[in-house]
């Protein structure tokens, strides 16, 4: 997996640069998502279909900058579901503009060189 050129220069330049978190609902039903960090809690939100919210900060010179969320929706089974929406040392390299589209099946991250939410992953309960 490349980095972009603008992704790598984040870090060669000196201390990370701000990164911006989206989150998108892709699933037709309402969807209620929840993000924190050890140090932010950014409440919940409430998103229709196709809606989105996003935050940013500054990722830690230590990498150790992590954000998670729970998601639910009508007609979700098996309780919450929760992802890692934000994890420094697998994100500070290939986003500053980090967004996720969630489905049924778990959050896709947009891939800028292939302009597609084709880096799917899976919740976990």
């Amino acid at each position: 997996m490349g980095s972009s050129p603008a992704a790598v220069e984040k870090v060669e330049d000196g201390p990370p640069k701000p990164t911006r978190v989206t989150i998108t609902n892709g699933l037709t039903d309402q969807l209620t998502v929840h993000c924190k960090s050890k140090d932010d809690g950014l409440g919940t939100k409430v998103l229709p279909n196709n809606a989105s919210f996003s935050w940013h900060f500054t990722p830690s010179i230590f990498w150790n900058t992590l954000f998670f969320c729970s998601f639910d929706w009508e007609g979700n089974t098996g309780g919450l579901k929760r992802f890692d929406i934000y994890v420094e040392k697998r994100d500070l390299l290939r986003c500053l503009e980090c967004n996720w589209l969630i489905n049924q099946s778990g959050p896709c991250l947009y891939n800028k060189e292939a302009k597609a939410y084709d880096k799917c992953y899976s919740f976990r309960n």
